[in-house]
């Protein structure tokens, strides 16, 4: 069954506040126990159309071990590990030929636990933690050379879990998965500290996206918390504005950002415990909540929108970011689905957040019958 997580944070001589929060989490809390129970009711039609997949490809099962931060640079993909004391950064040339790959080690540090590409530098950045102090450090790799090294050190805080980062070429932006919870920004030209903002309220943060529009960019960034607290940051001077999810909780932290108009765009994000699937439009910062399995993460190929439900073992197909129409994609195998890729052939990949763990490719090869159909509901909030 799922397993839930309570982050209540209110001020103490709020009681009001409190409650309020308290009430919010058993909402969010029932209405996810009750998807939970339908999902492993053998007889609920809480699914949709359902195709099978086969297993036509993968990688050794000796080379990694929980895969959590991983970023394709055209067909190259380069993963760090979590977990792990050290962790490992592997990089796969070509997705192409699954043989071939380097597992570099990383010696003083783990939990790898997202990376960002810089384009302007050619350097791949990966959030990590130290074993030493268990302060937070940034990692840089050059995928050219595969040489790697810590190159920032934020110092104001332990135990940092599996923080979130970004990077425009010119700073690189930080969440950390801690109490308190820093935003931090750092200047890529001399490593040094260009901004933090702390929550000393919140349990830390998980997920974050950055968008660079025509006049501004904006960093979207979430909380790992129940409710989910949803942040828009201008990255220039720091301000932001934020809105509680209150459906919401335990947002895993693949999310997907699709750019609208110059004004915003939408924000897709989905709980690891079924707390649901939140759209978020970062203009009016208003959202529609959807009940949705539990995922490990959200990916696209620019057309869809593909969910990797970790406790079923299916990837979820929402075509033409339809959440009201899913697709279900059975396995062959139950395998805890957390990263998806595809090629610039077409060809489709997953790994599992295991150990062992490997880089799987699938194909799609006929609908699975009897097909049922089921729209799974919406509902709006501010």
């Amino acid at each position: 069954g799922a397993v839930f997580f309570l982050f209540i944070t209110a001020r103490a001589d709020d009681g009001q506040e409190d409650m309020r929060a308290r009430a919010s989490f058993l909402k969010a809390k029932a209405a996810a126990m009750e998807y939970a129970a339908q999902a492993n009711d053998a007889s609920s039609s809480a699914v949709g159309p359902q195709v099978e997949a086969h297993i036509v490809a993968s990688s050794s099962d000796v080379v990694f071990a929980y895969p959590h931060a991983t970023l394709q640079i055209g067909d190259e993909l380069v993963i760090g590990t979590a977990k792990e004391e050290p962790g490992h950064i592997i990089v796969f040339p070509d997705l192409n030929d699954l043989g071939r790959y380097t597992v570099i080690p990383t010696p003083g540090f783990k939990n790898l636990a997202e990376a960002a590409y810089d384009p302007i530098n050619k350097k791949v950045y990966f959030a990590s933690m130290r074993l030493d102090n268990q302060h937070f450090e940034v990692l840089s790799l050059d995928p050219a050379t595969l040489v790697w090294a810590p190159v920032f050190e934020f110092k104001a805080v332990q135990n940092v879990g599996l923080s979130t980062i970004q990077t425009d070429g010119v700073f690189v932006y930080a969440g950390t998965q801690s109490t308190p919870a820093y935003l931090i920004k750092t200047r890529i030209a001399d490593w040094s500290l260009a901004g933090e903002i702390m929550f000393s309220d919140l349990p830390g943060f998980h997920s974050s996206k950055l968008y660079t529009y025509s006049d501004r960019s904006e960093w979207y960034v979430n909380t790992f918390s129940i409710p989910t607290v949803f942040f828009k940051v201008n990255p220039a001077d720091f301000t932001y504005t934020s809105t509680t999810l209150a459906e919401g909780g335990d947002v895993t932290d693949d999310v997907y950002f699709r750019p609208m108009t110059e004004k915003g765009g939408l924000f897709y994000e989905v709980s690891e415990n079924y707390f649901g699937l939140e759209v978020i439009d970062t203009a009016t910062m208003s959202a529609t909540h959807y009940l949705a399995p539990g995922s490990y993460g959200l990916f696209s190929n620019g057309t869809d929108l593909y969910s990797l439900d970790a406790h079923d073992g299916q990837i979820i197909k929402y075509p033409k970011f339809q959440i009201q129409k899913p697709v279900v994609i059975n396995l062959p195998d139950k395998h805890r689905v957390n990263e998806w890729f595809r090629t610039s052939s077409g060809k489709t990949f997953f790994t599992d957040f295991s150990n062992p763990s490997a880089i799987y490719q699938y194909v799609i090869v006929r609908p699975k019958s009897p097909i049922g159909s089921y729209s799974w509901p919406a509902c709006r909030y501010r």
